[in-house]
């Protein structure tokens, strides 16, 4: 987007004319270098409790790219406590600090906060407290929605460039930033007794053959197409193994599938679906 590009261009030029290296700029605003890095490639925007380190360390405000209004307020106060302070210019308006103050005691609640604390708490340190909970972080994951080759999947430079989808860490759990997850849309009805067609699945790619399990759900692709199926191993035989590709569906068209190793690819493992009532 171009507010991105605007952000990374006026982020370059300022480190351009910083004196210190890139590595300790990062160090100074609380982020990996990696993280900065992403930052000038206009891939990500930082979180919104990085934008007052961003503009104290480089002088580059993130609020005048990204639309969001920055108050500077050094305690959150209840609304009938607003017009009674000797000079409230950095204060909301009372409707302002009405729905403000709404959304805060919603959210500490969530976190278990009392009232006392949210009405002596900074609001840096209700945005961190919020930003290091499961339930509000959120993390890009790239989205292919469109029938592409099995070579370009497995080019990550490819697919980091692909449009991404915002989850909940909350929704993928334990396997929340990967950075080896992709999202796409199922794409035939060979699982639809678990979720229908066009529903979205998180396919891991970093795993491999071995490390699947019975009864997981696997992408595979075999004969220049891509199958969801869960995956039974069957080591009975003595010189090779067996995997019984199985279908969940209604439709009695889609059978069991056996094959060898070398039959098909595995893509990935599904670690999370949709799915529409």
């Amino acid at each position: 987007m171009e507010e991105y590009k605007a952000f990374a261009t006026a982020l370059r030029k300022a480190i351009d004319e910083h004196e210190e290296n890139q590595a300790t700029i990062a160090k100074k605003i609380g982020v990996s270098s990696s993280t900065l890095s992403e930052w000038l490639q206009g891939k990500y925007i930082p979180k919104f409790n990085k934008f007052p380190d961003i503009k104290r360390v480089l002088g580059v405000d993130p609020f005048q790219y990204f639309g969001v209004p920055e108050y500077e307020m050094k305690e959150i106060v209840p609304p009938h406590k607003v017009m009674e302070a000797e000079s409230y210019s950095n204060y909301l308006s009372e409707k302002e600090s009405d729905a403000l103050l709404s959304q805060v005691k919603e959210l500490a609640e969530t976190l278990g906060f009392s009232d006392d604390v949210v009405f002596t708490r900074d609001l840096k340190g209700i945005i961190e407290a919020v930003n290091d909970n499961p339930l509000y972080r959120m993390h890009p994951y790239p989205y292919i929605g469109n029938p592409i080759s099995k070579e370009k999947i497995e080019d990550s430079n490819f697919v980091r460039s692909l449009p991404t989808i915002m989850l909940h860490d909350g929704m993928l759990g334990k396997h929340a930033k990967s950075k080896t997850i992709f999202l796409a849309p199922m794409t035939d009805n060979g699982m639809n007794k678990i979720f229908r067609k066009y529903s979205i699945v998180a396919v891991d790619t970093g795993i491999t053959l071995k490390e699947v399990h019975n009864e997981d759900i696997v992408l595979y692709y075999r004969n220049r197409k891509f199958f969801v199926r869960r995956i039974y191993i069957d080591n009975s035989e003595i010189d090779y193994t067996n995997y019984v590709m199985r279908p969940e569906s209604r439709i009695p068209v889609f059978t069991d599938t056996v094959l060898k190793s070398k039959d098909f690819d595995l893509i990935g493992k599904v670690v999370m679906y949709t799915t529409i009532l």
